[in-house]
């Protein structure tokens, strides 16, 4: 249901209740949930997206990509206007960042998305390199969200599955920033007025 907050003009709130599971944590590095999921695709962004054909790939933090004909090594350059939502840009060393600590870590759950990528090379701040073991044709289906170094390399590793290195509101790079989080009641997510990554008009 869509209501306007009384006494705001031109200020709209979307109220969604899901029921299917229940959200114990908004946590980009343990995503188990449908609802987690829901919420981490609004508050972060991966390399790349598919379209509602399942098939088309579209550009997200990542605005071309390269992929050698063994498929064996993959070269993202990353859309200039990405910013995480304190303002700081997001560059190939966050990316670096995220998937080095999943594959050094073996952080469950994105086992499988890292399959067979061996390493992670920042090339410059917009370029990044992925090395594989292996020919990885999921590549570029595969969900990891990309997570700002400057704030989660803070994260001991022995927390780094159930701890959250900032009080909302969470910084990510997507369209909401989630400002209020209570695991028993709601989820409150405001708009990114200041996103990078779409041209609707009057956003």
């Amino acid at each position: 249901t869509a209501a306007s907050a009384a006494g705001q003009d031109d200020v709209t709130t979307l109220r969604v209740a899901r029921l299917p599971d229940f959200i114990p944590i908004i946590h980009p590095v343990q995503v188990g949930t449908g609802n987690q999921e829901i919420m981490a695709n609004l508050l972060f962004s991966n390399l790349v997206s598919v379209a509602s054909d399942e098939t088309t790939i579209l550009p997200d933090a990542a605005a071309s990509w390269e992929v050698s004909p063994d498929a064996t090594e993959f070269s993202f350059t990353l859309d200039p206007r990405a910013r995480w939502q304190d303002g700081e840009p997001l560059t190939a060393a966050d990316v670096a960042f995220t998937y080095n600590l999943i594959i050094d870590n073996k952080l469950t759950s994105y086992l499988q998305a890292v399959k067979d990528i061996e390493r992670v090379e920042v090339v410059d701040d917009a370029t990044v390199r992925f090395l594989m073991s292996a020919p990885k044709a999921d590549m570029l289906y595969v969900v990891v969200y990309v997570l700002p170094e400057h704030i989660w390399s803070t994260v001991k590793v022995s927390t780094l599955e159930r701890s959250h290195p900032n009080k909302t509101p969470l910084v990510g790079s997507g369209p909401f920033q989630v400002t209020e989080f209570k695991p028993d009641g709601f989820t409150q997510l405001v708009r990114n007025p200041d996103y990078w990554g779409n041209d609707v008009e009057g956003w």
